[in-house]
């Protein structure tokens, strides 16, 4: 055995000695799962979803019980994502198009999280689309357009970054600024506070357009690292027409293949009711586009609603509407992903605004669940995680 594949060998030991309890987890839960997800078909609300199809016929509660347990036994997990997927609907039996959750989810990190080349570079690169400071500051560096960071928050240190000065928290109320305030390593935009409008103005301080005095927003910061972020205001107003109140943003998944770089999904994401957050997690819509057009339904997260073929507010019709400038979307997150050469699958967060594409932020974690709502993504799977 010569030294290069010792050095190999040890190499993905020690990765593999990382994420040795993760895998534990992973199949040791699928045993588990397939003993408590029964229970949990019977007794929660997980198993009684409502269906996103009502306007078909659907399968009697009794199959679709069968069907769920069968897929409790099958995978060691229960199908959240059941009624979503359409499998209630009678005509709907295509299964084996689907991947489960945890399987797919994991293939997904193993790939961005190991390298493909441990003897060259023991490292992943995860950090640098986590860390929104080093996101930006990389972007920008290498010339991919993203909203500009304002400051950065840590230790009780405002850190304002467009001078360059330092100043004590206590002082921010001194300044003027109009941005977004964002958890420096988080995802999920409006969940648990992560990502919220911040104002500041005559001395005064203001977090979802709610005034806070400067010892509770010391306060609410806490520890955390924070990211004071430009707000974008000059939005398409292509997409800007869905609903004003929010910046209406499309994420795409893209894989890297060798040197070349795939577009897997992508979707269009649109705020509701007056919320500035787009994201389906505070409650708004996701539109997948094929082909630079919208599809015909829009789709909420469960235990929100269904699905509608037109914005609530707005009543804007979402089939085929038009994407603006598409191909320069898809030529930026292309070019973006190359420029990210460690990890093999983004999903981007991109903004249209009338000067052009911005990218918003990277996300290693993307939603595998809404890579495959409407049409399964096993071919996809086998083609770009499965090896």
């Amino acid at each position: 055995m010569n030294i290069n594949t010792l050095k190999k060998i040890i190499t993905y030991l020690r990765f593999y000695g990382i994420y040795f309890v993760e895998y534990i987890l992973f199949f040791g839960g699928k045993i588990v799962g397939r003993i408590i997800f029964p229970f949990v078909l019977v007794f929660s609300k997980v198993g009684k979803g409502k269906s996103y199809y009502s306007e078909c016929e659907l399968k009697s509660k009794t199959r679709i019980f069968f069907e769920q347990l069968w897929y409790i036994i099958k995978t060691g997990e229960i199908n959240k994502d059941y009624y979503r997927f359409g499998f209630d609907r009678k005509s709907k039996n295509d299964f084996k198009n689907y991947v489960p959750w945890l399987v797919f989810t994991n293939a997904r990190n193993r790939r961005n999280q190991l390298p493909s080349n441990p003897t060259y570079d023991p490292y992943n690169y995860v950090c640098m689309l986590r860390d929104k400071f080093v996101f930006e500051a990389f972007c920008k560096r290498v010339g991919i357009n993203t909203p500009s960071n304002i400051g950065m928050i840590n230790d009780g240190i405002f850190h304002v970054i467009t001078k360059p000065r330092t100043m004590p928290l206590n002082s921010i109320i001194q300044l003027e600024i109009d941005a977004f305030l964002k958890r420096n390593v988080s995802y999920g935009g409006g969940m648990q506070n992560n990502v919220m409008p911040l104002r500041i103005e005559n001395r005064m301080i203001y977090i979802n357009d709610n005034l806070i005095g400067i010892d509770d927003f010391i306060k609410f910061i806490g520890s955390d690292i924070w990211v004071i972020q430009e707000r974008i205001t000059n939005q398409n107003n292509a997409l800007g027409k869905f609903h004003p109140s929010s910046i209406n943003t499309i994420r795409i998944v893209t894989v890297k293949v060798g040197s070349t770089v795939e577009v897997l999904f992508s979707k269009l994401r649109i705020g509701v009711n007056g919320r500035y957050s787009d994201n389906t997690s505070s409650g708004g819509i996701s539109v997948d586009i094929i082909d630079g057009k919208l599809e015909k339904w829009g789709f909420y997260n469960r235990g929100v609603g269904t699905k509608t073929d037109r914005h609530p507010n707005t009543e804007i019709i979402f089939e085929n509407y038009k994407i603006p400038l598409w191909d320069e979307i898809i030529d930026n997150v292309k070019k973006a992903h190359s420029l990210f050469y460690g990890l093999h699958s983004i999903g981007w967060d991109v903004c249209v605004t009338n000067d052009g594409i911005e990218l918003i932020e990277g996300n290693d974690n993307w939603d595998t669940i809404t890579a495959q709502s409407l049409r399964g993504g096993k071919k996809e799977f086998i083609k770009y995680f499965k090896n």
